[in-house]
């Protein structure tokens, strides 16, 4: 039972300073506004647009269709959005929040999907790949150095990383499809 206890708190350990080098990365890339503090707004949806929402039986995300945009009840905020959902035609009332226009989910045509663990949200879905290097930027630094803090950050997980297309076309995270176009909507 102690060696139970002792594999517990050394995963507990772990998962700390692995929140700890992801909190220092994310400041890191604020501070060269890499990543900004708020997301741009979202653009003005549509009657009749596919959307990504989150059905509230089970919290999860689920294709549907806006039917009604309604106003906000006092005249300022986020207007509600009335969808009806694609797999059982279900209508629901939700807010902005919880509504995603299918064609802002990132859809990188090269990205292998997988299922597992979201490595943000931790729930389980279909993943596909972020690089966190954006692919656009990796010529810069080929053969050269690393991004300031993705060395420090990538030497946490094993021996100095090396700026070579294997290294740059392999540093990223496994996202779910939301937080993947969430990603891309701060940074």
């Amino acid at each position: 039972l102690g060696d139970v206890a002792d594999a517990d708190v050394a995963d507990a350990g772990a998962d700390a300073a692995e929140r700890a080098g992801a909190t220092e990365l994310l400041g890191a890339l604020r501070r060269h506004r890499v990543v900004c503090n708020e997301p741009p707004p979202p653009p003005p949806l549509r009657e009749g647009v596919a959307v990504l929402a989150v059905l509230e039986e089970d919290e999860e995300w689920h294709e549907a269709r806006v039917v009604k945009l309604i106003p906000p009840p006092s005249g300022r905020g986020a207007p509600l959005v009335l969808v009806r959902f694609v797999e059982w035609q279900k209508v629901q009332e939700t807010s902005r929040a919880k509504v995603v226009p299918l064609a802002e989910i990132a859809d990188d045509e090269d990205a292998a999907e997988a299922e597992g663990e979201c490595e943000l949200c931790r729930r389980s879905l279909a993943l596909t790949f972020h690089h966190l290097v954006p692919v656009a930027t990796h010529s810069r630094y080929l053969g050269k150095c690393l991004p300031h803090g993705v060395a420090e950050a990538a030497s946490d997980r094993g021996p100095a990383p090396q700026p070579s297309r294997e290294f740059l076309h392999s540093y990223g995270a496994m996202l779910c499809r939301f937080c993947h176009s969430t990603v891309h909507r701060f940074a």
